[in-house]
Formats: structure tokens, sequence, C-alpha cells
């Protein structure tokens, strides 16, 4: 177990947070300048609410906003596609900078984009949104492949994408059974009914003082959170796992045309690489080296998912590929090795082969 792991758990006896009350959706997308200076009189938030400095506070940022008529509405369910929302603009990832451009193909790009869901029409406002969450890991959507947009997000369903949002997925798969266990059986008399594979990352979010239980002791995984609720876990995980303050430019397309001439477009990352990249895809059978349909971290084989050699960049970082847009690091790879980045695209054979060796600039967002 790292140090890194061991100073996780001796922190735990020492955080107490509380993350009260049921569940509620946040709503329409667009940040808009009335929405905003709304945000210190919403009707429905008096000053003494118990959420409302984590209401303004989000507001006034433009990550949750208003529902029209002066309301925030806090008590009302979050809904999956607005839990998602929320989720990228607090770490600050911005869906109009995804556009893949390679100047090397004239400004075309070599990414397709990312992996969409039968139930999230292309034309909805929570498009981009949801593609990007998955596209970056933070979720897989639900268990029949469906992504749920208007289903209300459960309470371990937040937990666990704030903690992969954050970048603590590393930290998380490696943690043992019995140390996860062992972690949520001395806050949660229910930790039993937080589905496994979720365990480490709701430890995680409640270790990082994210998330933590009721005033009974239990966390009740499937009840559904509040948009005052998620206000208040928003600010948290901002306060544990700050996005990067500055940025860094990169080539990108004029006036947003994939096909345009590249301009420059910035991206908000902690510091830049540059790493030698191949290329693999289900489409070059002779260039598709990983076994099964799922990346090393378990996550269905994807654009955005990246191979990378793990001492260099830990798995589940998250990334911003010139000419490919955002990535998660959830794959290895044999010759992946060093300084070296290995990127699924689902583009034709040819284009996977033509590819070949080349450096691309990186960016490290976590």
């Amino acid at each position: 177990m790292s140090s890194r792991t061991v100073r996780f758990f001796a922190s735990l006896s020492i955080f107490v947070i509380v993350l009260t009350g049921p569940a509620v959706p946040f709503v329409a997308p667009a940040a808009t300048t009335r929405n905003v200076a709304l945000a210190a009189a919403f009707r429905d938030v008096p000053s003494r609410h118990w959420a409302a400095g984590a209401i303004e506070d989000l507001a006034r940022s433009g990550v949750l906003l208003g529902t029209g008529r002066g309301d925030f509405e806090p008590d009302r369910t979050m809904t999956r596609a607005e839990f998602a929302t929320a989720l990228l603009r607090t770490r600050g990832i911005r869906p109009d900078v995804q556009t893949p451009v390679d100047p090397a193909f004239g400004g075309v790009g070599f990414g397709a984009g990312s992996a969409t869901f039968s139930d999230v029409p292309a034309k909805a406002w929570y498009f981009p949104f949801a593609t990007l969450a998955h596209r970056l890991g933070y979720t897989e959507g639900l268990a029949d492949g469906s992504f749920g947009p208007g289903e209300d997000i459960t309470r371990v369903e937040v937990a666990a994408m704030a903690a992969r949002a954050a970048g603590w997925t590393s930290e998380a798969i490696a943690l043992s059974w019995r140390e996860t266990a062992n972690a949520l059986k001395q806050r949660f008399s229910d930790w039993e009914a937080i589905a496994e594979e979720e365990r480490p990352y709701v430890a995680m979010a409640m270790g990082h003082g994210v998330v933590n239980g009721y005033p009974d002791g239990t966390f009740g995984p499937d009840l559904t959170s509040t948009r005052a609720e998620v206000a208040t876990i928003l600010v948290r995980l901002r306060n544990a796992a700050p996005p990067p303050a500055g940025e860094i430019a990169v080539a990108g397309p004029a006036n947003g045309s994939p096909t345009g001439k590249p301009g420059a477009l910035k991206v908000r990352a902690t510091r830049k690489l540059t790493l030698r990249a191949t290329v693999y895809g289900p489409n070059a059978i002779d260039n598709y080296p990983y076994s099964g349909e799922n990346s090393y971290l378990g996550w269905r084989l994807r654009e955005g998912i990246v191979a990378v050699d793990p001492s260099v960049i830990p798995l589940g970082t998250h990334l911003y590929v010139e000419g490919y847009g955002y990535a998660v690091a959830a794959d290895t790879g044999g010759a992946i090795k060093g300084d070296r980045i290995d990127l699924l695209i689902d583009q034709p054979r040819n284009e996977i082969l033509d590819f070949g060796l080349r450096d691309v600039t990186v960016l490290v967002i976590d």
C-alpha cells in the first residue's frame, strides 16, 4: 500500500462530514447574466437556509443556476443529466473545446468524437455534457447501457462520479476489499448496500470530506439527492480537489469549425507534456492488442480511453490531447512504457495504420 493510501486511511478518523436531507436536480443548462444576478436573491432560498452559501457560490460561478421566475428549487431532486453538467462545470471541463483538431491532418482531426447513448439525442441540451462525462470516465451509464438523463441521481452515483471526476481513481483501485470494507463499516451501518464496484469510490469521497451519512449512521446509497445537497457536495469537491487555476493554449478550430483554419483553444490544465503517440481501434485488428471490450479499469472501450504507463500518468487521470480532445488514462499496454500514449480512435483501418508514431501535446488536468 502506498504512503499516499496510508495517509488517506489515517485521515478517515478525523473527517466529520455531513450530507443531509434527500436529493434534487439542477436545472437549465445555459448560464445567463440574469441567472447569476439572482444568485443572492432566490425567492425560495432564504439567507438562513442550510445550503444558502453553497447555492449562492455555485450560482455566481455559473455551475448551478436558477430554474426561472427567481427560484432555485433547493428540495427538487436532481437528474443524472443535470448532475453530469454541474460536475463538468465544477471541474472546469468545457464541451466547446472538445472538437478534435489535428494540424497534421489539415485541421480535420483524427478523433470522431465520443460514444453516444441511444437515450441521449444529439439535439438535447445535455448531449455534450452526458457524452463528455462518459468519455472522461465519470460514469459508464446504467446497467442496461442507457444514460438515463431524466432519472434521479442517487447518493451512491453522486459520490462515485465525484470521486472519479476528482481524479481519485488510481487511489480507489489501490484499496483492497478489506481496506474499503473497514473504512465504510466504521461510518455506515448499511455499507453492504453499496454496490461492491462503487465502494472504493464512496470511500474516497468520504475520506476526502465530500460526502457522509445521515445522523442515524446510514448512507442511503439508493436515495436520491436534492439540488441543495448537490450544491454543498460540489463546493466540498472543489475545495478537496480544486480544478486547474490556469489555462494552456492548444491548436483548435477557428470559430468552432472542425474543418476551419486551426486557431487557439484554451484548456484548464495543470501541466503540459509531449508524448510519443500511437493509435488503436476496433477497425484495425492487427493494431488492437487489448483483449475483450473493456479497458484496464474495466470501462468499456471508446474514444477518449487512452493507454499510458501508470508510473508516468496514474490511471484515472484526466487529460486533453491536442488533436484528440479530452481523454482519460484508463488502459495500459505492453509497449506503452515511459513517455508513450496510445489513443483509441473509431476510424477506418487505413487511418489507424497511417497514424504511425508521432509526438502529441498532452495537457494534464488533474
